[in-house]
């Protein structure tokens, strides 16, 4: 499903970062899971940082450059109003007046959910968005997103959206896709 799109519209809406105010300063931070590539460290890779993250982070770059003019976009990235960073580079950290996404929630570890969620600091908002349907971690893993999802239910302050196939903004086909994968899945 395509959920950066509504996630990152919903950012933008929500801060109104065409008109920045900097009385009533925002950052947005958005977090991908991306500890290993591919079976290998990211320190594996060749490279400097950004050039080792920059094509996994595409997804949310794509959707940003959607709803934010090019050079809006490069200004809130290099003064710090937009960050986009691996999980891993949330430890130790406490986000005040931050609206914090967490994409691809689904491929976090217990520990890394719980990491993730204590990083809340005052006057923030923390959004999760995961399919579990496509869980990547290896077997016998439990999905932090799963685990969240029954923990935090009655969590009062915590609200869940959860969308299916009617909710599919890519090409026509993608539904029908949906579709046949899951008459499979459903007879495993």
């Amino acid at each position: 499903m395509k959920i950066t799109n509504i996630k990152i519209e919903y950012d933008v809406s929500y801060h109104n970062l065409g008109g920045y105010d900097p009385e009533n300063e925002w950052s947005c931070d958005s977090y991908e899971n991306i500890n290993t590539i591919n079976g290998f460290s990211i320190s594996d890779k060749p490279g400097d940082l950004k050039e080792k993250l920059d094509p996994y982070m595409q997804p949310l770059y794509d959707a940003l450059r959607d709803m934010i003019p090019a050079e809006k976009l490069a200004m809130y990235i290099e003064n710090g109003t937009i960050q986009i960073a691996p999980l891993a580079f949330m430890r130790g950290r406490t986000l005040d007046n931050a609206f914090v996404i967490l994409d691809e929630g689904q491929n976090t570890t217990h520990n890394q959910m719980k990491m993730f969620l204590t990083r809340m600091g005052k006057n923030a908002k923390f959004l999760l968005t995961g399919d579990p349907g496509q869980i990547d971690l290896p077997r016998r893993t439990i999905s932090g997103l799963k685990e969240a999802l029954l923990i935090l239910k009655n969590v009062e302050g915590v609200g869940m959206i959860f969308l299916d196939d009617k909710d599919v903004i890519r090409h026509k086909l993608v539904k029908k896709v949906i579709e046949a994968y899951r008459s499979i899945e459903n007879r495993e």
